[in-house]
């Protein structure tokens, strides 16, 4: 009923996975450094029947598939996931027992997050424990305001045969973002270069394409300092101290030419 984490797992252990009526093992991973698509967010909101359902309603919080415990839960925790999730804050929240939620739904999810403490509506801010002494009657139950309509847009990296009309996009390294950390030009242009394009058009960082999109992500890559514009003279960091606003933005010119 749980995951497995990828601790010296390889080919190997997946083909051997087989002797236990799985399906042949195929590889699902990849291997180029940007361009990873989305994993499914931490928070969800469901209703009295387990269906997944919009912010704008009050419904059960779940965090990876578990309910949430009420333990210092306040209005600025509630406020940071409601960001998170992609909206502009909270609208209610709650732990008091819901005669729409009987406690048989509930009881059907584990308790996976607990003594929920944050100082800012960002989650970043927010501390927690992934153990718990609660019951299912403190669960937390949360409804967030409409999605902010200037922060739910994202996009991958795109060609353009126009620097000016370049889109503008988050990078990702190995499936996350990239911290401004030394980040620069010369660093912008290697990146670009990287993924094909003929170099950078411009690059930024501490903007939001969208809290619920980048939170989405894990911060894979910092300290990006290159001394050309080809990726192989790069160094970087796969550990980091940075927050997601501190994400890179970045746009590039059009394909590289062959043989550029």
């Amino acid at each position: 009923g749980g995951t497995v984490c990828d601790d010296y797992f390889d080919t190997t252990a997946a083909n051997a996975i087989n002797a236990y009526g799985w399906d042949t093992a195929e590889r699902e991973c990849f291997d180029s450094d940007f361009g990873r698509d989305a994993e499914q967010s931490l928070f969800t909101l469901v209703d009295s029947e387990g269906r997944a359902i919009e912010g704008e309603q009050l419904g059960l919080l779940l965090y990876r598939g578990g309910t949430v415990c009420d333990d210092y839960f306040d209005t600025t925790a509630a406020n940071a996931i409601c960001r998170y999730m992609g909206y502009t804050d909270s609208t209610r929240w709650t732990s008091e027992e819901s005669s729409s939620f009987s406690m048989a739904i509930r009881s059907d999810y584990e308790i996976n997050l607990d003594d929920v403490d944050c100082s800012s509506a960002e989650w970043e801010s927010c501390s927690f424990s992934e153990y718990h002494n609660c019951a299912h009657k403190e669960d937390v139950f949360l409804s967030c305001n409409s999605v902010d309509e200037g922060e739910t847009s994202k996009e991958t990296p795109t060609a353009t045969t126009k620097p000016s009309v370049a889109s503008t996009a988050v990078p990702l390294y190995k499936g996350g973002t990239v911290c401004d950390d030394y980040f620069d030009t010369i660093a912008a242009n290697a990146s670009c270069r990287n993924m094909g394009r003929s170099g950078a058009v411009q690059w930024n960082s501490h903007q939001r394409f969208g809290v619920a999109v980048q939170q989405n992500y894990d911060i894979n890559l910092d300290n990006v300092q290159c001394s050309s514009a080809e990726w192989e003279s790069c160094g970087y960091s796969e550990v980091h101290n940075c927050g997601h606003y501190e994400d890179v933005y970045l746009s590039c010119t059009a394909l590289a030419e062959a043989g550029e």
